[in-house]
């Protein structure tokens, strides 16, 4: 039996393809290489020089001529994941142009650069200052191939981070290259940093800036946390930014450098590698302990210690020093922190013993995070209605204005949510407790909105129960995506829903971490706000929890009718169980919608709508130019939602590479 054991391989690469190649024990490393070779010219995926390509398994070199047998590297029950980085030399290297020079150290540089007509930042890291740093550090006269080796590891696995964690608030790769002298990428183009934007302050940020800020590094910080990431340099001359406005007062953030960043197969996983920044590394790293990506925990509180005060915490010139005074001051510094949440942030960020720090999961929860403003109920008549945004059967949503801040004001009309009650369930009176059914979906929309808070869901502000009517105060947003999409002749571009979709992703990401299902998802339900005069520019964020609901868990379904007909799974159409994987056909729709300016699907009726698409199916996909965007709807409009793709799938996948 043991002559026929096969093990079943993972093939990762660093252009987002993944191969799975069986083989058996007693083949060799160089059969299992030319296996991955073979498959990947049938399948037509990339296909790169094998002397350029590197294979690591457990953070270890595999040399593709090695002839030993595969049982002697890998044990019997291991099916090893190997991470493949192909390097190429590429013609179009030549047309970099380079502008000016940003940043300079000792062996890299930061251009800004023309690329393919694009303004682009071009990264270069330059072979023989990068071995003479090596042989520095070694104390050698020269260096040996393997050394160098495990540079070339090492600047892919910087590509490779960056592009597991690419988001809307990360650095953007579009090229790379590994010419003769240099290695190059060609990535996104910010205008700042933050520390130089901490500089033009007078006494440091704000808490409502602050919470602005890591709202959108929350975005990365997540899809890092869910793949065992530790950036381990985070700092704020690596957190980049692009103006939004031309009085540059607005501004996007975006997370960069994964120079020293790696990737844990698990989250028990430790390393004991010293790197980083030393004045914002973890208690953990300067005293040579073992440690996980709680370390970038303890990094990010002294970065927002730093942008509130405008001051490092700890300012010694040595790691002893730096270790010195975090047990001398401890947690006594925070007296200078005013607002109470952010000081209770911080106290569970910077922790000494990261067994005792907070999560990553409870740090996203943290109540620091939740509402902007609070409205007591005894204040409710401060709240100005100044004119109506939408009339529904039994609610009305108005611009209001408490304070000086403008807001949304939902009213829901209990009387006429009450007709609206008996009509459809033909009765003369309701009773007591058909209302109170009424009052826990509101309650519901309430908890399930504050619950999915992120930087692209709609915040609530307060919530009255008033004798006549429900009210929800909100964010005030300026417009809806449907009416974004009508101003478009055609539709939107690839890049253009590429940038929607990454924003929205936040939304979904809290959505499917609390096993919510929305139900709802449609263009109406996302609102935006514009952010330039001109209106060329917006955030989007997910609203409109009403007939959203809570899995108590991933397996449990739902039988409930609800939603909009046209954007409806074909499972609720039937009247069958269904879990949040109807989020997902709902979320093809629109994508389909944005991309088109129809929809797939037209009929008015159950029947109608489910006859299109058993009759139509996936032919609708014929319009789809974009190869990747084609991938992603037919797996998301996929009748049977067994066979759907899963929401881990969908974030993953290549579209958003």
């Amino acid at each position: 039996m043991a002559s026929n054991f096969k093990y079943n391989c993972l093939f990762k690469n660093n252009l987002g393809e993944f191969l799975i190649i069986s083989i058996d024990r007693n083949d060799t490393i160089e059969d299992l290489i030319h296996s991955y070779f073979k498959r990947k010219k049938k399948e037509n995926l990339f296909i790169n020089n094998i002397e350029n390509t590197y294979f690591i398994c457990d953070g270890k070199p595999i040399d593709y001529k090695n002839k030993q047998k595969i049982s002697s590297i890998f044990n019997i029950n291991f099916n090893p994941t190997i991470n493949v980085f192909h390097l190429d030399s590429k013609d179009n290297y030549d047309d970099i142009e380079k502008i000016e020079k940003i940043k300079e150290k000792i062996y890299t540089c930061v251009y800004k650069a023309k690329y393919k007509e694009n303004i682009v930042a071009v990264k270069t890291i330059k072979k023989k200052q990068l071995k003479d740093d090596i042989k520095d550090s070694k104390c050698v006269i020269e260096i040996t191939e393997e050394d160098f080796k495990n540079e070339i590891i090492k600047f892919n696995k910087e590509l490779s981070n960056m592009k597991i964690c690419y988001c809307e608030n990360s650095v953007e790769i579009y090229d790379y290259f590994d010419m003769e002298n240099e290695f190059v990428i060609i990535m996104e183009l910010c205008d700042s940093n933050l520390f130089k934007e901490l500089t033009k302050t007078k006494n440091g940020f704000n808490e409502q800036q602050i919470k602005e800020i890591l709202l959108q590094l929350n975005n990365v910080f997540r899809i890092m946390n869910e793949n065992n990431i530790v950036h381990r340099d985070i700092k704020l001359h690596n957190i980049l930014v692009k103006y939004l406005n031309e009085e540059k007062t607005k501004f996007k953030v975006l997370l960069s450098d994964y120079g020293v960043s790696n990737q844990l197969n698990s989250m028990t996983q430790r390393y004991k590698t010293h790197a980083g920044t030393q004045i914002i590394m973890a208690p953990e790293i300067l005293s040579g302990k073992k440690y996980n990506n709680k370390c970038d925990l303890w990094s990010l509180g002294i970065n927002i210690y730093f942008l509130y005060t405008k001051k490092t915490p700890y300012n010694g010139t040595s790691e002893n020093m730096i270790l010195n005074q975090i047990k001398k001051l401890g947690q006594s510094i925070l007296k200078n922190i005013k607002d109470e949440k952010l000081k209770d942030l911080l106290s569970k960020l910077l922790v000494i013993e990261p067994e005792k720090r907070i999560s990553w999961e409870d740090y996203f929860n943290h109540s620091f995070f939740k509402e902007k403003i609070k409205i007591d109920i005894e204040k409710y008549e401060d709240i100005e209605l100044l004119e109506p945004i939408k009339t529904n059967v039994h609610s009305s949503v108005y611009k209001g204005k408490y304070k000086d801040q403008f807001i949304a004001v939902k009213k829901i009309n209990k009387e006429s949510l009450k007709e609206e009650i008996m009509e459809s369930k033909l009765i003369d009176e309701i009773t007591e407790e058909d209302f109170k059914e009424e009052i826990i979906k509101f309650d519901r929309e309430l908890s399930l909105m504050k619950k999915c808070y992120c930087e692209n869901s709609v915040e609530i502000y307060a919530s009255f129960d008033t004798k006549e009517e429900f009210i929800i105060v909100m964010e005030l947003c300026d417009n809806t995506l449907f009416y974004e999409l009508a101003k478009t002749e055609n539709g939107f571009n690839e890049k253009e829903i590429r940038d929607i979709l990454l924003q929205l992703n936040n939304a979904f990401r809290k959505l499917n971490e609390n096993n919510i299902a929305h139900r709802d998802i449609k263009l109406h339900n996302i609102l935006v706000k514009y952010l330039n005069k001109e209106k060329t520019k917006f955030k989007v964020l997910l609203s409109d929890y009403g007939v959203s609901n809570q899995l108590n868990n991933i397996t449990q379904k739902y039988q409930t009718f609800a939603g909009t007909k046209i954007i409806m799974a074909p499972e609720i159409l039937k009247g069958e169980e269904y879990n949040n994987k109807c989020d997902l056909w709902s979320l093809g729709i629109i994508i389909y919608q944005l991309y088109t300016k129809k929809i797939p699907y037209n009929g008015e009726v159950d029947n109608e709508i489910l006859e299109q698409i058993k009759n139509i199916g996936q032919s609708i996909l014929d319009k789809i130019k974009d190869e990747k965007l084609k991938d992603l709807l037919s797996k998301l409009l996929i009748e049977d939602p067994d066979k759907r793709i899963s929401w881990e799938e969908y974030f993953k996948h290549d579209f958003f590479k």
